[in-house]
């Protein structure tokens, strides 16, 4: 009995000297996986140095399957929720169109002929018709805005993904609640036109384009050049919506048989000064507190 617990005693004093010597072995598997643990730390801490392209990046991977889900179902399922046929007919522009709008829109005194055409009791495809409205250009002009703004903010060390955010979700605040507005003002002035919310939402959009001159002009030749830009576009914005949306609302009223000295008439008139007039302002407060 003695020999027997002489040798375990030995045995036992070689075990502890291995698992001394060799910590993975004492842990087997597992003290390979805590050697791997530890090491963990040092790619959370480079993950997290990834800021927020890593955040942007994981969030396009795990909406991916919904966007490839939407693209599946196909235009049937989202006509539930968005007139997917009507919006195609304000994205039928070519690079003529806008070239020739971009250009109306920034020298609209000369222009001749403001009536939009039809054809079998429907407008044209915007490609074909300059003065057909769209929705190509307010929503370039609007994202365009946005990158300009952030450009801006960049330049005097103020940008910041939330400042961006805030300029972002302000421009489309005030972009729907002019539609709204305008949408609210018709009703109560009992004016029926054909005139839908998307024709306003174009016809607001358009302003984008100004004060994308405007902040341009600011950032190469500075406050002086912004305001001369500004207020050259705050003009020609004014014109544009003035002989666009007029045309609209009195050509109604002339179908409709009331007289032009009328006081119906006269209300449209001033609900189209007044739609005109609300651009420049517009214009210049989403872009003055850009540029200091």
């Amino acid at each position: 009995m003695g020999k027997k617990s002489r040798k375990n005693g030995e045995n036992g004093k070689k075990i502890g000297e291995n698992s001394e010597k060799n910590p993975e072995k004492k842990g087997g598997k597992n003290g390979k996986k805590g050697k791997k643990w530890r090491k963990n730390p040092e790619k959370i801490g480079k993950r997290r140095e990834v800021g927020w392209a890593g955040l942007y990046w994981s969030v396009l991977v795990r909406t991916g399957p919904y966007w490839s889900i939407l693209v599946r179902t196909g235009p049937p399922q989202l006509c539930r929720w968005l007139p997917v046929g009507r919006l195609k007919y304000y994205f039928a522009v070519d690079s003529v169109y806008v070239g020739r709008k971009l250009r109306l829109l920034l020298f609209p005194f000369r222009h001749p002929d403001w009536q939009v055409r039809y054809q079998q009791d429907t407008p044209v495809a915007p490609r074909f018709d300059v003065n057909a409205p769209d929705l190509y250009i307010p929503a370039m002009a609007f994202l365009t805005y946005i990158l300009l703004a952030g450009l801006a903010l960049g330049t005097q060390n103020r940008f910041s993904p939330d400042s961006l955010g805030l300029v972002a979700s302000s421009a489309l605040a005030w972009l729907l609640l002019e539609v709204l507005s305008v949408l609210l003002s018709l009703y109560l002035v009992t004016v029926s036109t054909d005139l839908t919310p998307i024709d306003l939402l174009a016809f607001a959009g358009y302003k984008y384009v100004g004060m994308i001159v405007g902040l341009l002009a600011g950032l190469l030749l500075g406050r002086a050049g912004y305001y001369a830009a500004l207020s050259w576009c705050c003009l020609s914005s004014f014109i544009f919506t003035i002989r666009t949306l007029r045309l609209k609302l009195l050509s109604e009223a002339a179908a409709e048989g009331v007289p032009v000295r009328g006081a119906r008439n006269q209300l449209r008139m001033y609900l189209t000064t007044a739609i005109g007039a609300a651009q420049p302002l517009l214009m210049y407060w989403l872009t003055s507190h850009l540029l200091r």
